[in-house]
């Protein structure tokens, strides 16, 4: 190199000893001197990190203290209104067995007292057995309302009967049928419109009926046209209800019925009629000082046929006639040849 020749080194060239060293140095204390005016003194990152960690620590700690001081006020809170009055939480409830009670065994209901419907006047029936087992039979027929009566005659025990109603004369209503002479009858009847009561006999057998007022001597019956006036030639009372059906006398007894309440007299007992326990009856007789009652009974599948003195009443002895409807028309009569006969509907039947 020439003295005095200036020396030029190309850019890439330069060292750390070059004048650029200077330059660079410089720089580099510039920028410490910006740090530390901006922020004074600089801290590592994991001093930052532990405050950190104790800040989330500090609020940690104040909420457990809260909650462990008020729980209530915190579980209750809310962050939307509610529509009511909070309640407490309902405890979980388990059912518990009922008492075990006895199992009572199944009672049987009693049965039900049986009833009978009442049976028109212009459907009351009447029976009668002669001495020599000729039977007589009637239906009532009425006056006031011009249904015709029926009168039969059976020679045969029943099998077969012959109509002897004696309408040439006039008759509009039976009011009684009674005994006469073997093979023969009277009868108590309304006759004409004006329903007068006359009393007529037969000596042929039904064929020919004639009035004879001596047959009223001695009658017993009810009024055809008022049937509230008992007629009675054994001095019973005044019969104990309006409309008495089924009327029985013998001598100084008698027997009715009003409605289904059977009634018995005896003028050696008194001067009323006594109700006789044996309610529904359907027809009722006396004869001997006895009492038959043809009734239902909860104890009899048909109808029930009861006897008792009438100086005792209550003391019911009773048959069952099965089969035998008691609701329907019925009567009893007494035959001379012992026991009665009952005619119900269309069944004639024998007891005793």
């Amino acid at each position: 190199m020439r003295s005095g020749a200036t020396r030029t080194t190309p850019l890439h060239s330069r060292s750390i000893l070059d004048p650029d060293t200077h330059w660079r140095a410089p720089c580099r204390q510039s920028r410490g001197r910006r740090s530390r005016a901006r922020g004074g003194s600089s801290n590592p990152p994991w001093a930052i990190t532990l405050v950190a960690i104790l800040a989330i620590g500090a609020v940690a700690l104040t909420v457990a203290a809260v909650t462990h001081a008020r729980p209530d006020s915190l579980l209750s809170a809310s962050p939307h209104p509610t529509a009511g009055p909070t309640h407490p939480l309902a405890q979980p409830t388990h059912p518990t067995a009922a008492p075990t009670q006895p199992v009572a065994e199944p009672v049987e209901a009693p049965p039900l007292a049986p009833t009978l419907p009442l049976v028109p006047r212009p459907q009351e029936r009447f029976l009668m057995v002669d001495g020599v087992g000729t039977l007589w039979r009637a239906v009532a027929g009425s006056c006031p309302t011009g249904e015709p009566p029926l009168v039969e005659r059976s020679s045969d025990g029943g099998g077969t009967w012959s109509d002897v109603t004696p309408r040439y004369l006039g008759i509009t209503q039976v009011a009684g049928l009674l005994p006469f002479e073997p093979g023969e009858a009277e009868l108590i009847a309304a006759i004409g419109p004006e329903c007068a009561v006359q009393g007529l006999r037969t000596y042929t057998q039904g064929q020919f009926w004639d009035p004879y007022p001596e047959a009223l001597d001695g009658a017993s019956y009810v009024e055809p046209t008022s049937d509230a006036v008992l007629v009675s030639a054994a001095g019973a009372p005044p019969a104990p209800c309006g409309g008495p059906s089924s009327l029985s006398v013998d001598g100084t007894t008698a027997a009715l019925v009003c409605g289904t309440k059977p009634f018995a007299w005896s003028a050696d007992l008194g001067p009323e009629w006594v109700e006789v326990p044996a309610t529904p009856t359907r027809a009722a007789h006396v004869a001997g000082g006895m009492l038959t009652l043809a009734r239902a009974s909860v104890d009899c599948e048909g109808t029930a046929v009861s006897t008792t003195a009438v100086a005792d009443p209550s003391a019911l002895q009773t048959t069952c006639l099965a089969g035998v409807d008691p609701a329907a028309p019925a009567v009893l009569a007494a035959d001379p040849r012992g026991g009665v006969v009952l005619w119900a509907g269309e069944t004639l039947t024998r007891v005793g």
